[in-house]
Order: C-alpha cells, then structure tokens, then sequence
C-alpha cells in the first residue's frame, strides 16, 4: 500500500470517513442507551441523504416506519425549514422539537449534518436535548471528514 509521511500507510477520503463513521455509530448506541424511551438516532447530510443511524427497536412489519429510515426525509425538511426560519433574523436555526400522540422528534443542526433524535411518546425532550451535545461531540470527526470532502 502506498506511504506517505513518515512511512505510515495512506488512507483514502473513503476509508477515513468509514473508520470515522464506525466510530461515531459506537458512540450513538451508548449515548442512545442512556435515555428511556429513544427510539432512534439518525445522521444525514443536509439533502436528507442518511449516513448513519442507531435504532433501539427491531423493525417489523407494523414498525418499519416509525423505527427505521423514515427520519431521513424530515432531515431533509428540516434543513429546508432551517433555512426559511434563518430569514426571521434571529440568528441561524439550531434546533427543531416536534412532540406527536406517539411520539417526539427533534432535529438538530449539526453543519454538515443533521442529526434526528426520536422518541417515544414517554420519552423526556429535556433528556433528550441535554444529549445532543454528546452526540455533536461524537460526530466531528465525521463532520470534519464530510466538511473537507466539501470545500474540494
């Protein structure tokens, strides 16, 4: 494999962005455990586009949509939405929470990414907000990854 300074292996924008994303998955599932009630965390680029995700229900027939990849839409919508509302000039948009009969979802802005938290109709926003800052903390190194993919 071919070598770059000081002899160590060169990786490619592929290879870093998976070890990247492998990393941050590990990350999402324990943070994700720590808050009765959250069913999911999703990561995706700005278009909606998923990247990552961590679900603490199996989907089934009857689940599929609420615990699988249907946050990936909103992410798109919200990053739209994010946008319209930056117009109201009251700074740029950080984060959206909707709460449902069944349940709770919250985006946040995380440029380049958005991240989508949902959660059951018991589950705590508080606690849910107060762990978005984590899951921020664990996605930089994706972020940075995405970010200088961008700017090339």
């Amino acid at each position: 494999s071919p070598r770059g300074h000081r002899g160590k292996p060169v990786r490619t924008l592929y290879e870093r962005a998976m070890s990247a994303a492998q990393d941050v998955e590990e990350a999402l599932a324990a943070i994700a455990a720590q808050v009765t009630g959250l069913r999911g965390v999703y990561v995706s680029d700005r278009d909606g586009i998923p990247i990552l995700s961590h679900s603490s229900v199996q989907p089934s027939l009857s689940t599929s949509k609420k615990a699988s990849g249907q946050a990936a839409p909103l992410d798109g919508a919200f990053a739209l939405s994010a946008d319209q509302i930056s117009r109201l000039q009251l700074g740029q948009c950080q984060t959206m929470c909707a709460t449902y009969e069944e349940g709770i979802v919250m985006h946040v802005n995380t440029y380049p990414l958005v991240l989508t938290l949902v959660g059951d109709a018991d589950a705590d926003a508080e606690q849910i907000m107060a762990i978005a800052p984590r899951i921020q903390e664990a996605l930089v190194p994706l972020q940075e990854t995405i970010a200088r993919s961008l700017s090339n």
